[in-house]
């Protein structure tokens, strides 16, 4: 078998040429607008860069302190802020928000990513205790004593919050 070796644009000029010539034979083929690198080309991460800085700096924590407080690597962060990471996850972006106590929808916007806020489970109110999952561990034959003994404490423990 012999393989074609190519480059990253002769790779994708074939890609297109293969998509556009698929779409010609009556197929349905989902084609993106925009590439992740074209996405990423877009957004002026210098200048997200700069925003998070200067809410940084208004917060007068160092950079250190605030990636400790987002759980977020000091690399990660100096590399953000410095505008040289462009494919921060969303979740990176939504922690750092956080720590500098922004809402992470602008950030999110700015950076021409969705963001969609779910609450926490934690701030949902408690539904009672899940009948249908004490009927199992109650039931399920397949337990021995000691791991549905544990199982059960657990539940309980859980139950009572």
């Amino acid at each position: 078998m012999l393989v074609e070796a190519l480059t990253i644009e002769q790779y994708s000029t074939k890609q297109h040429a293969e998509r556009t010539a698929t779409e010609k034979a009556g197929r349905i083929v989902a084609i993106p607008s925009k590439s992740e690198s074209e996405q990423a080309d877009s957004v002026d991460w210098p200048a997200v860069g700069q925003y998070i800085g200067e809410h940084r700096r208004r917060l007068g924590l160092s950079k250190n302190e605030a990636s400790r407080r987002a759980r977020v690597s000091n690399t990660t962060w100096r590399q953000i802020e410095a505008g040289q990471n462009d494919h921060p996850t969303d979740e990176t972006l939504v922690r750092m928000a956080r720590a500098l106590l922004l809402d992470p929808a602008d950030l999110m916007r700015q950076c021409q990513r969705r963001y969609v806020e779910a609450p926490s489970v934690r701030d949902l109110p408690p539904l009672g205790p899940p009948m249908a999952l004490l009927e199992v561990l109650e039931s399920d034959r397949r337990l021995d004593p000691r791991a549905r003994r544990v199982l059960m404490e657990l539940y309980d423990l859980l139950a009572s919050r």
